[in-house]
């Protein structure tokens, strides 16, 4: 009975043959336990599986252990390459603050402002020149060499402030262009931004009038059409046609171009007959 229940391991380590009290027996040796344990081959397979990852684990612990040189360099290097950015991040923090000093001290506001200066300093200087000259002080030699390179600074100059200038003018014209355009960016944005209410709702019914046409009476229609007044007195029941009165129409009235009518004359209607009495059931003669 125990060994049609027994498992094929059990059955294979020789466990599923023994009665039980020779497993009871068993369970109280433990080395034997231990033995049986050992000799199993499914702890033999781990164990080999265990042995080969510990082996494999050495080798990737030798490698990264020889690598450890290199990464102590590269460590070296970049604590040395982070000194070199902080140096070279200070000197670039002190040359931008100095270049901030000199574009507030030699824009072009003040380049003007100096060379006009220097251009009313030279020229004071020529006509002191002149004012020499003619006093008689200076000989004429010396007083050519000197005003000819004085009033050739001024030329120079002239040209200098002229040239700055125009760059000034371009540059206040290009600034007030792009502040106009920014303007009506930010003037379309908000009007989009805000839309009424109005536009969510319901639009709102809208009511046209038929335009009329004035006809011709030559086209009115390719054949007479018997005449009869757009206004007419029907008579009452019981009387004859003839005996009725009818108005005038009112397109005498009415000063009208010749060839145009005011009104489409309509036909007149048929006298109605019925035939209920004729329809009705009559017995048939005897």
């Amino acid at each position: 009975m125990f060994r049609s229940r027994s498992s094929p391991s059990s059955s294979a380590d020789g466990l599923g043959s023994l009665s039980t009290g020779q497993l009871r027996q068993l369970l109280h040796d433990e080395p034997k336990v231990q033995r049986i344990i050992q000799l199993s081959k499914k702890v033999q397979s781990l164990q080999s599986e265990q042995e080969r990852y510990s082996m494999a684990n050495y080798i990737m612990a030798k490698k990264n252990l020889s690598l450890r040189p290199w990464l102590e360099n590269g460590k070296a290097n970049l604590a040395s390459k982070y000194q070199q950015l902080q140096e070279v991040k200070m000197a670039c923090q002190e040359k931008q603050r100095k270049l901030e000093i000199h574009l507030q001290k030699w824009n072009l506001q003040a380049a003007v402002i100096h060379i006009q200066a220097e251009l009313d300093r030279a020229e004071a200087e020529s006509e002191a020149q002149v004012e020499r000259f003619l006093e008689g002080t200076v000989s004429l030699n010396s007083f050519l060499e000197t005003f000819q390179s004085g009033r050739k600074g001024v030329h120079l100059r002239k040209c200098q402030l002229e040239k700055l200038q125009e760059v000034l003018l371009r540059n206040q014209r290009i600034q007030h262009s792009l502040q106009a355009r920014l303007n009506i960016a930010a003037s379309q944005s908000s009007r989009v931004c805000r839309v009424p209410v109005s536009q969510h709702s319901a639009a709102p019914r809208t009511y046209r009038l038929t335009p009329a046409f004035l006809i011709s009476s030559d086209k009115a229609a390719p054949f007479p059409l018997p005449s009869a007044p757009p206004y007419r007195i029907l008579p009452p029941l019981g009387t004859q046609v003839d005996q009725c009165r009818v108005s005038q129409p009112r397109a005498q009235s009415l000063n009208l171009p010749h060839g145009l009518v005011a009104y489409i004359p309509l036909v007149s209607p048929k006298p109605y007959k019925s035939n209920y009495a004729d329809k009705l059931y009559q017995p048939p003669h005897r």
